[in-house]
């Protein structure tokens, strides 16, 4: 049976590359995924397993990645538990925990990780159609996740000051009933075919080291526990956003939970924006010995993921890292000198779309005195400067939607109002020429 590139670097044995796959966030800015959404609400397109395995295959025909994430949402384990999951189109929870007299409303326990059943079907069609040379990956939020949104309704925007249960036993009586049903979860998941699962945990990066220990840690440990107990051979990947080596050491004690031939693989994002993709059965390190932005050529592993603003081939396999010296594997290698040279060389004025606050983001609202007083004065001292003026005029009006400016979520369909748009920029450029006296 052949050893596909992500099923090598969970074991130590990928000589080559590291792996690609397309996170399923991605999706929305996947031109496939695009159409399928235009003609289907998004639950259509989790609970239905045709039109989800129709999401999962579009990154893989389009691009050819190393393997594939199911896909589905990380709120439905709580949809099981009695919240109610509906979406308007963000999702929205039928009600939120308050109080501990709350929990007995709660489902709970592995039974309940039926109701999942659409993922193991969506999972049995991909493995028709994926191969033996792509992995399959499965995935779940991790308990702290999901106490954030049955909690806040979110998984950011938040402090753990401000999420309320952490010390009351609120939170230890809602992990209570999840852990049995995640791990039920993962394992139906397994079952059905999937290679590995990912436990994505958005929201642990609200919490610092000490915090993260003591309360992401412990039912996560449960989780894998009884997940490993089902199924002792699959490797899991472990994400958290906007934690870094302090938080992973606290993974430590996970390794008493695996096997010889099984993995634990950590991918995390600081809060600089710079990713990293490793772990014990990844690298041979411990977590405590994982470096921001580097990855061992013989063993990590990438999630693409495409966010607003960021600018092809200058972002990382997360859209996330700034365009620096990289290694064959990709791997950006950047000191700190090399950082702050690099800060320099661009810290010139010229023409930039982010060289100006956006409307939304001014203090107040000059009038037209004051706008064409401030702007004059700036277009002079370029001028007794040497410089010219820059004009940046954005025309929003893509035939698809790109990453360019992240300013739009939906791609215009109507045209007609192009020209009448571009000729009121005409107009506006000519009177600030009449006003202000700038030369051609």
């Amino acid at each position: 049976m052949t050893e596909t590139l992500l099923s090598a670097a969970l074991a130590r044995r990928n000589t080559r590359r590291p792996p690609v796959w397309f996170m399923r966030q991605a999706g929305r800015y996947h031109r496939h995924y695009q159409r399928l959404r235009a003609r289907h609400e998004f639950i259509d397109l989790c609970k239905q397993p045709e039109l989800a395995a129709q999401v999962t295959m579009g990154p893989i025909d389009d691009f050819g990645f190393d393997a594939a994430i199911l896909f589905s949402d990380l709120l439905f384990p709580l949809e099981a538990m009695g919240f109610g999951l509906r979406y308007e189109p963000g999702p929205k929870l039928g009600w939120y925990l308050r109080s501990a007299a709350q929990l007995p409303r709660l489902r709970g326990g592995r039974e309940a990780a039926a109701d999942m059943e659409f993922q193991a079907e969506a999972i049995r069609l991909l493995r028709g159609c994926l191969g033996s040379e792509r992995a399959l990956i499965g995935f779940v939020g991790g308990p702290f996740t999901l106490y954030a949104y049955a909690v806040a309704g979110a998984h950011e925007g938040f402090t753990r000051q401000s999420l309320p249960g952490l010390e009351d036993g609120l939170y230890t009586g809602f992990c209570e009933r999840l852990t049995g049903l995640l791990a039920g979860n993962m394992v139906l998941q397994a079952q059905a075919g999937a290679d590995c699962v990912a436990i994505f945990d958005t929201a642990a990066g609200a919490l610092d080291a000490a915090h993260f220990a003591r309360h992401a840690v412990g039912p996560l440990a449960q989780v894998v526990a009884q997940f490993r107990a089902a199924c002792p051979d699959t490797p899991l990947i472990y994400y958290s956003r906007d934690t870094g080596p302090d938080h992973w050491r606290a993974l430590e004690p996970l390794d008493d939970l695996e096997r010889a031939d099984a993995a634990l693989v950590l991918a995390g994002q600081s809060e600089s924006g710079l990713a990293a993709a490793a772990g014990r059965r990844a690298r041979g390190e411990s977590p405590g010995r994982i470096h921001h932005g580097r990855c061992a050529s013989g063993g990590g592993a990438r999630g693409l993921g495409v966010r607003p603003g960021a600018r092809g081939p200058a972002a990382d396999a997360r859209g996330k890292y700034p365009a620096g010296a990289q290694d064959r594997a990709g791997n950006v290698r950047m000191n700190t000198e090399q950082l702050r040279a690099r800060l320099a060389k661009y810290d010139v004025p010229g023409p930039r779309y982010t060289s100006y606050p956006t409307v939304p983001y001014w203090e107040d609202t000059p009038s037209e005195a004051q706008w064409l007083e401030r702007l004059g004065a700036a277009l002079g001292g370029g001028r007794q400067a040497g410089h010219g003026a820059s004009l940046y005029v954005h025309v929003p009006f893509c035939r698809a939607l790109c990453t360019f400016c992240g300013c739009n979520t939906r791609v215009t369909r109507t045209h007609a109002i192009v020209g009448p748009y571009v000729q009121a920029v005409l107009a506006e450029y000519a009177l600030y020429r009449e006003r202000l006296s700038v030369p051609r």
